[in-house]
């Protein structure tokens, strides 16, 4: 018995030790997993556990009660704009993939992150993609890049002399009397019939059947005064005044600290594209998919970055994140101390 005993005792003990071992090889090759993202793709796997759980945790979010498809989170090791651009381009090309040879619908806003995220995109596409301009101001071009310069840039890159791969949110029926124009002739214009159409019967449509976007990418915006592009500042310099509970804007449009659009005098006049509470109706309609948030502070130079983003957050805004460490640092830090 005691012999039985012992041999017993021995075999637990070298199970325990062959379990130490295999824990440590998991951690090592959990570790040089994470080395090879962080070299190849530029990611912090780790910062991405730590906000995804952060975010999951935060009971304020709208998102859990919207959809059941949880948070994508991607941090990116450097805080430089151009690595996050890159990682969401990423994304942005999984996405065609996964439609293999179904047509996608892809729609994004304008500024210069969702611009630099375009420049990355690799591959050639066919009219297979549909690109759908989601946001659109009446501001300076030297003050915000427009999203329809950015599709007519991609378009232009890839040899279409027309925008055949551009899609605007238009019923057929009523884009009668549009000409086909070169893509400079068409961008040149500000899609004039575009702006149209959005202050009009436009919104209308939308409200009835929804955009037809299959997944979406658009930044946030904070109101910080020295962020490299005040655009912002600008559309409150068109408005007459701005409610103090303004901490932001996605797709132009002026969000407070829930995520909800903030309508004041002269905000309707200034800007012309979709509201985001609009956007995320399309779910309900089965046409959208996934709202990717592309969005980081460029080191410390935008220090209300994350208060933005955690206000899309609480809105049920976005349930994809494409960001740095620095501002996922700072989203977590301040989910902390709301908790």
């Amino acid at each position: 018995m005691t012999d039985s005993h012992s041999a017993i005792e021995r075999s637990l003990h070298q199970s325990i030790a062959r379990l130490n071992e295999l824990t440590e090889s998991y951690a090592d090759l959990r570790n040089r997993y994470r080395e090879l993202i962080r070299h190849v793709e530029g990611r912090d796997l780790e910062y991405e556990e730590h906000l995804k759980n952060a975010l999951q945790q935060s009971t304020q979010s709208q998102v859990s009660r919207n959809r059941d498809s949880g948070i994508e989170v991607y941090v990116t090791v450097s805080h430089d704009l151009g690595a996050t651009a890159a990682v969401a381009a990423r994304v942005f090309e999984s996405y065609v993939l996964e439609a293999e040879r179904e047509s996608v619908s892809i729609g994004i806003s304008g500024g210069r992150t969702i611009a630099g995220m375009m420049e990355c995109v690799k591959g050639e596409y066919d009219d297979r993609l549909q690109l759908v301009p989601l946001s659109g101001s009446r501001l300076p071009k030297d003050v915000r890049i427009s999203v329809n310069t950015i599709i007519g840039r991609f378009c232009s890159q890839r040899g279409r002399e027309t925008v055949s791969g551009l899609q605007l949110p238009l019923d057929p029926r009523m884009r009668k009397g549009i000409p086909d124009k070169t893509y400079e002739e068409l961008f040149e214009s500000e899609l004039r019939s575009y702006y149209l159409y959005l202050d009009g019967e436009g919104r209308r449509e939308q409200e009835r059947h929804g955009l037809p976007v299959h997944y979406a990418f658009t930044g946030v915006g904070s109101l910080d005064a020295t962020s490299a592009v005040p655009r912002m500042r600008e559309l409150l310099r068109i408005s007459t005044s701005c409610p103090r509970e303004v901490v932001g804007d996605m797709l132009d449009w002026p969000i407070d600290a829930n995520g909800k659009v903030v309508d004041y005098a002269g905000v309707q006049q200034a800007i012309v594209g979709i509201r985001p509470d609009q956007l995320i109706e399309g779910y309900a309609k089965g046409n959208l998919k996934k709202i990717v948030v592309v969005a980081g502070a460029g080191g410390l130079r935008d220090r209300l970055k994350d208060e933005a983003i955690c206000a899309a957050w609480r809105g049920g805004l976005f349930d994809v994140l494409v960001t740095d460490r620095t501002t996922a640092e700072a989203i977590i830090e301040r989910l902390r101390m709301q908790t």
